[in-house]
């Protein structure tokens, strides 16, 4: 591995930890000052894991698209990205702690992984690798979201925070009304589900054009496609039974719980054709 690499992701996970450390604190004492400190520890985090893609891409002269390594580290800025979104667009800031957990797992997941930069396998080189690994980094980012504010809903408490300070950062540092939360969380589902869609259907003609096979029954494949019916099922049931609240949640925590198994479970415990460690 590049030595530069490692001290850029080691900074990276150091600076996410921080960024968690200071928001938990932040709960536990209840002091508005340290929402701008973890604001800041969180956005200087990001800054840095952008550098490391963007450098690790340079370095092996492609999209950092490749191996399972790689995949974690953009899916883990891509949850970062989303919610940052959300957070700024719909002040759901109070949901930091535990999206930047999730985010620091997954950076902390990746910097187990052998991370040498080597030559594109065979079945790699084709003109679909970006589309469908783009396509599962939308979907995952998306669904990891949508499971951090489920939890949130299924975790809160009834009382409120009716601060009326005026400091920005305390505006944006509230907890919503459970039916606003529900409908972030269908939003990101449906955005995920479609872009599972289209990885699960680019991923049908790289078979094709890779194996000769449209599908192969690859444990991968399978726990795809079992995670795309959970959340079709959720999908199907709020659309003709009004299916709402904490179904909407547990159904969002299910299918993200399905999408880890499916990114790391299959790849260590049901290893087949798309282990690419």
């Amino acid at each position: 591995m590049i030595h530069w690499e490692a001290y850029l992701l080691l900074s990276v996970f150091v600076v996410y930890v921080g960024g968690v450390l200071v928001f938990s604190l932040r709960n536990w004492l209840g002091s508005n000052r340290l929402i701008a400190a973890g604001v800041l520890l969180a956005g200087v985090a990001f800054v840095l894991h952008t550098g490391l893609l963007l450098a690790r891409g340079f370095a092996a002269g492609r999209l950092p698209f490749s191996n399972l390594y790689e995949f974690t580290l953009v899916f883990a800025w891509a949850t970062m990205l989303i919610f940052a979104f959300f957070a700024v667009r719909f002040k759901l800031l109070a949901s930091a702690p535990l999206a930047l957990s999730l985010t620091t797992l997954l950076v902390g997941i990746a910097a187990m992984m052998p991370r040498d930069i080597r030559p594109l396998m065979p079945a790699l080189r084709s003109g679909w690798l970006q589309s469908h690994v783009a396509s599962g980094v939308l979907a995952y980012g998306a669904f990891a979201v949508s499971a951090v504010l489920a939890v949130v809903m299924l975790t809160r408490s009834e009382e409120r925070d009716e601060s009326s300070e005026a400091d920005w950062a305390v505006k944006y540092w509230r907890m919503p009304e459970l039916a606003e939360l529900e409908r972030y969380v269908h939003g990101l589902i449906v955005f995920g589900f479609f872009f599972l869609s289209v990885l699960m259907l680019t991923g049908a003609i790289w078979a094709e054009e890779t194996w000769g096979r449209w599908w192969g029954w690859d444990p991968k494949e399978i726990w795809a496609l079992v995670t795309w019916l959970i959340y079709l099922v959720y999908l199907h049931g709020r659309r003709r039974f009004g299916w709402t609240g904490q179904t909407t949640a547990w159904f969002s925590a299910v299918g993200f719980f399905a999408v880890m198994f499916t990114l790391f479970g299959v790849t260590y415990l049901l290893p087949g054709l798309h282990s690419y460690k």
